[in-house]
């Protein structure tokens, strides 16, 4: 018998391909431990041509010192992620320069653990993600290290528009670990090896489950982005510089940077 949802699978499975197979990445992950063998706290891809592999290098983020592998000749965002991940939960975010989600410039891995992490993709923000039972998910960004105080950006995401890969607020779109489009085209293509494992999740402190719920109820989470974006949309992509690193691109500068002439 076949499936009512079959033809949007596969149109979105076409879509993502064309994307990867024309793509290299390269991507930084971050880590709480200086072994660099634990679950990153966030790993965010970008497309580039040049690329110095790293392992383990000591950075500062938020006045912390935390550890960034750098990994290169990577074409499949999706497998890729599944592999630094592995059993663990996570939440894809697709960041694009254009609107109508044109032009994928940045591509975020975040755990979905429903502890506190420190952002390095976007700005001096400390993140909350969370994967709920039902498909739903929900990312929260607070102005600070230890994700206190009120919520700066959220998102609260409908299991069904997830699953389907809607464009949101014309420029982003979210997959986590359990979407079809995710298990079904992550298995057809292989990545480039990665050195980190999928060690035992670290998290610097956990929001309480009350906690969490609250960020949900404040936003008035019935359904499908109920949510309040409080974070105005940036500069567009062809207005940014396009000079590379020679290693890695600066993903928190440039989210800074984006951050700032957003508020203006």
């Amino acid at each position: 018998m076949a499936l009512a949802g079959a033809p949007t699978v596969l149109l979105l499975l076409s879509m993502v391909s064309a994307v990867a197979s024309r793509s290299t990445w390269i991507a930084q992950e971050i880590f709480d431990t200086d072994n660099c063998t634990s679950t990153p706290v966030v790993v965010s891809l970008t497309e580039s041509t040049r690329c110095s592999p790293r392992q383990c290098v000591s950075v500062e983020i938020n006045n912390a010192t935390k550890f960034m592998n750098s990994e290169c000749n990577i074409t499949n965002r999706f497998t890729y992620a599944g592999q630094v991940f592995g059993e663990y939960n996570y939440i894809v975010v697709e960041d694009y320069g254009s609107a109508g989600c044109e032009n994928l410039r940045l591509t975020t891995v975040l755990p979905a653990s429903g502890s506190c992490s420190e952002s390095t993709v976007y700005g001096r923000y400390s993140i909350v993600s969370a994967l709920f039972a039902n498909g739903s998910a929900l990312i929260a960004l607070y102005p600070d290290a230890h994700c206190e105080g009120d919520v700066d950006i959220n998102f609260v995401l409908d299991s069904g528009n997830i699953s389907s890969g809607d464009c949101v607020q014309n420029y982003y779109k979210f997959y986590t670990s359990a979407s079809e489009v995710i298990e079904e085209f992550g298995s057809e293509a292989v990545d480039a090896d990665t050195g980190s494992s999928s060690g035992d999740q670290e998290s610097s402190s956990s929001p309480s489950f009350i906690a969490i719920l609250g960020i949900v109820l404040a936003a008035g989470a019935v359904g499908f982005m109920t949510a309040v974006f409080f974070w105005k949309r940036r500069t567009p992509h062809d207005e940014q510089s396009t000079d590379e690193s020679e290693d890695i691109v600066d993903c928190e500068r440039a989210a800074q940077h984006q951050l700032l002439l957003g508020r203006r």
